[in-house]
This record gives C-alpha cells, sequence and structure tokens, in this order.
C-alpha cells in the first residue's frame, strides 16, 4: 500500500479544542486485517479542492480500486446537485473511495443507499440512534451530520462521504456536528468509516443492496412523512412507505395509489 501524507499530529482550531490531524497509522489499527487487502493506495492533503474531483482525475490517467484520498480542508467540495460542501480546514472529515467494479455496466442505481448503511455503520460504533433519509444523508437527532455523493468514470466510481464533527452555531439549525453530543476521535472514525467502506463495497459488488435492505428499513429515517419531491419535470407529493429492493422509493398518492422512484429532491411538509 502506497501512502503520502504530512508530519504534524496535532492543531487548535481557531484557538478552540486540540483536534487529531489526520495520520494513516492511527487510521490504520481501525481497519480490520480482512479489509486491508481491499486498501492499495492512501493519499492524504492538507489541502485540496475537492477529494472527489481528485480521485476522477486519477481514475482518468490510472485507476486503482482500493484508492482513497482524504484532506484536512476543501477549498471546491460539493454534495449532491452540486451543491457546496461546508469544508473548513480540522474540523470534519472528507475522505473519497475509488473503486473499479469487475463488470463495465454495472447497475449501481442503488448504491448510493448501501453506502448510507455502510457509514450508519461506523457511527453506530458510538451506539448513536443513526437515521437514513433516503437517498443518501445521514441524520441523527433529526439533523444531518453526513452526506454522500458518488460520481461514475466508465468502470470506476468515487464514492465521497463528509461527516460533521466540528460546525458554526450558524449552520446547526438543520446541520449537527457530532461534537455536541459526543467526543470523537477523528483517526478514529476515519478508520472505522474506511472499514465499513472496503467491506461494504466489497460485498455490494458481488451482492448488491440485498445485504444492506434490513437495516435500511429498520434506520429510514422517512416512513411515514409526508413530503413532496422535486422530479425533473414536476413535483409529486405523497406519505412514504419505505423505499423497496431495489431502493426506490415508496410513496402513497393522495389516491391512496403506491407509486415508485429511483430519484428526486426530498422536502418534509410540516
Amino acid at each position: 500500500m502506497f501512502v503520502s501524507e504530512f508530519a504534524v499530529s496535532m492543531v487548535s482550531i481557531k484557538g478552540g479544542p486540540m483536534v487529531e490531524l489526520i495520520k494513516i497509522e492511527s487510521i490504520k489499527e481501525f481497519i480490520l486485517d480482512i479489509n486491508k487487502q481491499f486498501l492499495k493506495k492512501v493519499d492524504i492533503f492538507a489541502s485540496i479542492d475537492s477529494t472527489n474531483t481528485y480521485l476522477l482525475n486519477s481514475a482518468k490517467k490510472n485507476p486503482i480500486s482500493g484508492h482513497i484520498c482524504l484532506a484536512e480542508e476543501q477549498t471546491a467540495g460539493r454534495g449532491r446537485q452540486g451543491r457546496v460542501w461546508y469544508s473548513p480546514k480540522h474540523s470534519n472529515i472528507y475522505c473519497s473511495l475509488l473503486w473499479c467494479f469487475r463488470d463495465a455496466m454495472a447497475d449501481i442505481a442503488n448504491l448510493s443507499l448501501a453506502v448510507a448503511v455502510m457509514v450508519s455503520r461506523a457511527l453506530r460504533h458510538y451506539t448513536l440512534d443513526v437515521q437514513l433519509k433516503w437517498p443518501n444523508d445521514i441524520f441523527i437527532q433529526g439533523r444531518k451530520v453526513a452526506g454522500i455523493l458518488l460520481e461514475r468514470a466508465g468502470f470506476a466510481v468515487v464514492i465521497g462521504v463528509g461527516v460533521n464533527l466540528y460546525l458554526p452555531e450558524t449552520l446547526t439549525q438543520s446541520w449537527m456536528g457530532l461534537n455536541e453530543i459526543i467526543s470523537v476521535s477523528r483517526n478514529e472514525l476515519t478508520g472505522l468509516l474506511i472499514n465499513e467502506l472496503l467491506a461494504g463495497v466489497s460485498c455490494y459488488e458481488k451482492s448488491g443492496f440485498d445485504s444492506f435492505y434490513q437495516e435500511w428499513q429498520q434506520q429510514d429515517f422517512l416512513v411515514g412523512k409526508k413530503i413532496s419531491l422535486q422530479l425533473p419535470k414536476n413535483i409529486v407529493s405523497g406519505v412514504v412507505q419505505g423505499v423497496n429492493e431495489q431502493g426506490e422509493l415508496i410513496l402513497q398518492m393522495e389516491d391512496g395509489a403506491r407509486e415508485f422512484f429511483r430519484c428526486g429532491e426530498v422536502n418534509i411538509i410540516k
């Protein structure tokens, strides 16, 4: 395994608490030996535009399945639909994994849901009550604590995960930093996250969403909630009945009919 990283181990957040810098030796303590076989390369940056962009560019030149990119800061971090992902220095976890599927035509439509379960597994090591919001947001106490961005480059997929640890009060109305409820080691959580991603994506490649479906059902944040769903050409509304085995959102419409959706932007109707 090739590793590139930097030297300092601790830093203060603008005069606030001392936090760990991401260090591969500390991370590896939390990756099971059985999963280390999938970890082929790790790049750690003090600052980068986007961990996803870095791996997408790498995939075009020399795709390495099991290539991880981590950063202390992203200057152009992004989420779904091109939204800005708040990525200040030394505050959160910014992690991307490049994975090369053996089948270039593999249907990965529900991979984002499976990845959400993988992130949840890492967080539940701390006995947290984690909920999953379709298609791939991670919630605790009704607020978003992590998000996922999947991008494809041929037979390679880049899986980006952002986990909030420290957030300013101006952002905490609908978002949460884990430090609000629990003290978390960044290296430990990063190691747990990578461990679950390596094991989970390997499992997904063999058996698809089946291995994650039950856990998603148990943690479904939207079940029973009335929502509006922004589609490419219109907006529909209904009550969420869960997701099916294909990862599609099930909506009960006003006329009682059930409809299934593979994409869309969810807004909860209060």
